[in-house]
């Protein structure tokens, strides 16, 4: 070979090298901070803390370990919500952005995107008034955000106001369609499947069960008297809800009919009624196999329940953990095999921690802290 040939050859045999070492050490980074599968140590939650002060956004796998705040402005951050493809993370800032040196509705809500890959952080949108739901559409191109309005335009909330506006606002542009024509009293929001709906329970009680085109239009509702919790079945053909009487509490679903003149039939999960709880929250794992759902009275607090669909069986998480537990926001791991929720042992006075509950096995405490930590959230 001669040497031009030589040289040549030793130059390209050198440049597959280097870009194979980059996309080495890039692919290792990138699982380091779960953004590419690689087995146990791709599970990551997002969830909020008070820690260290304000609450802000952090990251860490299910052990509560390699843990990241990824947030570090005044005010308070909430409802983080991923991208599907896990690169991204969404979530709503409260911080004092006119200088008055105060937090009020005046400020205004931030609807804030961070890309987790170059560490950009930009505010995709602004809303007055107090958000209270935040989720990111199955096809990612858009976020569905509830806002509970400014009612009285002086920064505050009229006493006992439950209006609201649903918006579905471009990731790209920002630009939002509001989903509700006018504003009106509603609950829990939820994505179809598809991102073709969003279903939202209406309120004042008894609540409407309802869905409207998440381009926009006229709401249809399905029924009334449901609870104030709702989620999808995992294949997009019914919507589950909490059905309260005399009896006790029964989960039910119902098929989002797209023929206006039929009558939807409503069907229970349950065995038979639950003792009567209130139900707060819905969340179905990704097989489709149990639905996990905070409930408790309208005193005391709310405990974490699992409920197999096929064997009609309910599994109460507390009953694993020490002491009384007051649960919020069930989330299940992609897989299915890890539900995450938040939860408060002992009195008022304690704070609340991320737990861990194992399909088949244990419920795990996660990273104690001095502050409160709430509101997890799996990356997919």
């Amino acid at each position: 070979m001669k040497k031009e040939g030589l040289r040549r050859f030793l130059d390209t045999v050198t440049i597959v090298l280097t870009v194979a070492i980059i996309v080495a050490l890039t692919s290792a980074l990138m699982r380091r901070v779960g953004l590419l599968p690689g087995g146990e140590e791709n599970y990551r939650i997002a969830f909020i803390s008070e820690w260290e002060g304000d609450p802000e956004v952090y990251l860490m796998d299910r052990h509560g370990d390699h843990l990241q705040r990824l947030t570090n402005d005044p005010g308070q951050d909430s409802y983080p919500t991923w991208s599907p493809d896990g690169r991204q993370l969404a979530y709503i800032h409260l911080g004092d952005n006119n200088g008055d040196g105060k937090i009020t509705l005046e400020d205004g809500t931030m609807l804030r995107v961070m890309d987790l890959e170059n560490g950009q952080n930009k505010t995709l949108a602004r809303f007055s008034g107090l958000a209270f739901a935040l989720q990111w559409a199955p096809r990612g191109d858009r976020l569905l955000l509830g806002v509970v309005e400014d009612t009285d335009g002086n920064g505050q909330l009229e006493p006992g106001a439950d209006h609201g506006v649903v918006r579905a606002i471009s990731v790209t542009s920002g630009q939002a369609v509001i989903l509700t024509a006018e504003a009106v009293p509603f609950y829990q929001i939820s994505w179809s499947p598809d991102a073709e709906r969003v279903a939202f329970a209406q309120g004042p009680q008894p609540f409407s069960l309802c869905t409207v085109s998440s381009r926009g239009g006229q709401p249809s509702c399905l029924i009334q008297g449901a609870g104030q919790a709702l989620a999808w079945t995992p294949d997009g053909q019914r919507l589950t809800y909490a059905r309260t009487s005399t009896m006790g509490t029964e989960l039910m679903t119902i098929p989002v009919q797209s023929d206006a003149e039929a009558t939807p039939e409503p069907t229970s999960l349950t065995a038979k009624p639950l003792p009567a709880y209130i139900i707060a929250h819905l969340a179905w794992s990704p097989q489709g196999d149990k639905v996990a759902y905070v409930a408790g009275g309208s005193q005391g607090p709310k405990d974490i329940f699992i409920l197999d669909v096929t064997r009609k069986a309910v599994t109460e998480l507390s009953a694993q953990i020490n002491g009384d537990v007051g649960g919020m926001s069930p989330t299940w791991s992609p897989d299915g095999k890890y539900l995450a929720f938040s939860a408060q042992e002992g009195d008022a006075n304690s704070v609340s921690d991320i737990y861990v509950a194992t399909m088949g096995g244990g419920v795990n405490r996660l990273r104690v802290g001095t502050g409160n930590s709430y509101l997890p959230a799996w990356r997919p």
